[in-house]
């Protein structure tokens, strides 16, 4: 929206022109989160107060898999015809409706919107990508100079993020469960970031007389990060030696990870105030797998879960000690040079003990 603005029109004064951009940016994107934000509440107190689940007993949860489905796609119809970013939008009744609407919902109607969601997001997904095939046994006429200096452009631009922010992150020392954030990680999340099929689609929207230009551009760009970086990607990852926990090992990490989460303010100040609005119960409800597991914790089973943890650990130990070159000595201590969340909290409990 703030570039199609911009297109044809002659500014003398640069400064003002680039002012008035960032000014219009923050705009859209405050004013299209507000209209996401909002519609997502509100879904959820719809569904908090209204009688749904009784209708879904008796007649199956097709009604609150309609409503719920509206809700997703209103915010986007409403933003972008405000002038505003549907995009946006929706990206903000998402995370609302994910956290209070979804919770507010049957049990049979939670399993209907995971299963269709999830449906609705692959085909959503495979079919800009069948646009994009398609799109590029059309005219692709760009000269490679502007492709390369395109190309160029976007690796700096995102270098500038992840860099900066890694430096931002590790200019204080990280206290646990928090790590750094290694070099090589970061040398990771830059090279393996840049796709662009949002972008191709956007580029279709592109008005004035450069638009097949735009498109030709953004089909560069998308298919030379997907083919090229996105190739490389796992020989990569094993270059940096950069290892890949199991699920069991995801699992006891997110486990670690819980209590410092629940201690941010941003947690404990949605717990104590949104929560109670938007919420039937004063917790979301849990799986029956997650009741097992907490009715384990409570029930004394600290024992067997410290020696899952420490199979765990062990297996990833075993995992890098397998993956190092040949030849090359094991570090005293410390771990490897991107020991994990999981081995750092093996050596705090080693040291607690």
């Amino acid at each position: 929206h703030s570039f199609s603005k911009a297109i044809g029109v002659e500014e003398k004064n640069g400064f003002a022109s680039v002012l008035r951009m960032i000014l219009d940016f923050v705009i859209i994107f405050v004013g299209s989160a507000v209209i996401g934000a909002s519609l997502g509440c509100f879904s959820a107190l719809l569904f908090k107060y209204a009688e749904l689940p009784g209708h879904t007993e008796a007649h199956g949860p097709k009604l609150e898999l309609a409503i719920f489905l509206v809700f997703c796609y209103a915010p986007f119809l409403l933003a972008d015809g405000a002038g505003l970013s549907g995009i946006v939008a929706i990206l903000f009744t998402g995370l609302t409706m994910k956290r209070y609407t979804f919770n507010n919902l049957s049990e049979a109607a939670r399993e209907a919107v995971t299963t269709i969601v999830s449906l609705m997001a692959s085909c959503g997904e495979t079919l800009i990508f069948i646009d994009l095939g398609t799109s590029a046994w059309g005219s692709l006429r760009a000269d490679i100079r502007l492709v390369a200096w395109v190309m160029f452009s976007c690796l700096i631009g995102r270098a500038v993020n992840v860099y900066s922010a890694g430096w931002i992150l590790n200019s204080t020392q990280p206290t646990y469960p928090r790590r750094p954030f290694e070099t090589n990680d970061m040398h990771m999340v830059w090279f393996a970031g840049l796709r662009g099929a949002i972008a191709f689609a956007l580029s279709t929207q592109f008005q004035g007389p450069h638009r097949q230009c735009a498109m030709a551009m953004a089909t560069w760009v998308v298919l030379i990060s997907v083919w090229l970086l996105g190739g490389a990607t796992a020989p990569l990852l094993s270059w940096l030696r950069i290892r890949k926990c199991e699920p069991e090992q995801l699992k006891q990490l997110a486990l670690t990870l819980e209590p410092a989460v629940k201690r941010l303010m941003i947690v404990r100040w949605d717990k104590k105030y949104l929560s109670p609005w938007l919420l039937r119960s004063a917790s979301p409800p849990t799986s029956p797998r997650r009741d097992v597991e907490i009715q384990e914790e409570n029930a004394g089973s600290d024992d067997a879960r410290t020696v899952r943890m420490k199979t765990s650990y062990t297996s990833c130990e075993l995992q890098d000690i397998s993956h190092s070159p040949p030849g090359e000595p094991e570090q005293e201590s410390g771990g490897p040079p991107h020991a994990s969340p999981l081995l750092m909290t093996r050596d705090a409990g080693d040291e607690a003990e």
